[in-house]
């Protein structure tokens, strides 16, 4: 879960549908060349935190402990103890990264049940060349069974390169929704107007 200190570290942009595709594509890249060795990289799934990243690595091999860990924060590499629940939502979302990296695609089926996000916000935290992108947004069809709200969703790993439909997060498949056309859902700024910062952050991702 977010916590106040970790929002306030991340640079806030208030982002058109083209922006948040364009912010998605970069971290793709970026991880691309960070990790060489991942042949082939599939041209229709993108990665933000990518499938051999050091630090879902060290988080699956780290031994379960009482220790609190604020799971969207990135910069704490050395880490000396990780939650179970953090540890079994990383192996969960490695095993959807190498289902994805072997050609499977998550189907309509699959995620009928997924939360739908209408994103207008992305918090950018740098981490060297890389990115963590947390999206900001009205999310429908709330997990725990809530009314629909704002929220903000853990870090962004993977994501639907071709159409754009859909993010895997740290937590789990959201649907990617813009909208409907000349529409401004939860003020997001039509494609030709500039950017500007939003500060309405009301709800977490669990």
């Amino acid at each position: 879960m977010a916590t106040n200190d970790s929002i306030h570290r991340m640079r806030r942009l208030q982002v058109t549908f083209v922006e948040l595709k364009a912010a998605l594509l970069e971290a793709d890249m970026n991880e691309r060349r960070l990790e060489p060795h991942m042949v082939p990289w599939p041209a229709d799934i993108g990665f933000v935190i990518g499938p051999s990243n050091e630090w879902l690595a060290e988080v699956i091999h780290s031994m379960p402990d009482d220790g609190q860990l604020d799971d969207n924060t990135f910069g704490n590499w050395d880490f000396k103890a990780v939650s179970p629940e953090l540890r079994e939502r990383v192996m969960v979302l490695v095993r959807d990264q190498q289902r994805l990296l072997t050609g499977w695609r998550p189907s309509m089926v699959d995620l009928s049940t997924a939360p739908v996000i209408t994103p207008d916000t992305v918090f950018v935290t740098p981490q060297g060349i890389i990115s963590v992108i947390n999206l900001v947004g009205h999310v429908r069809n709330v997990p725990d069974g809530g009314p629909d709200r704002r929220r903000i969703t853990s870090p962004v790993a993977a994501f639907d390169a071709d159409r754009f439909s859909w993010v895997r997060t740290l937590s789990r498949f959201y649907r990617l929704d813009r909208g409907q056309p000349g529409s401004r859902p939860n003020g997001w700024p039509t494609d030709g107007e500039a950017s500007n910062g939003n500060d309405s952050v009301d709800g977490d991702e669990r």
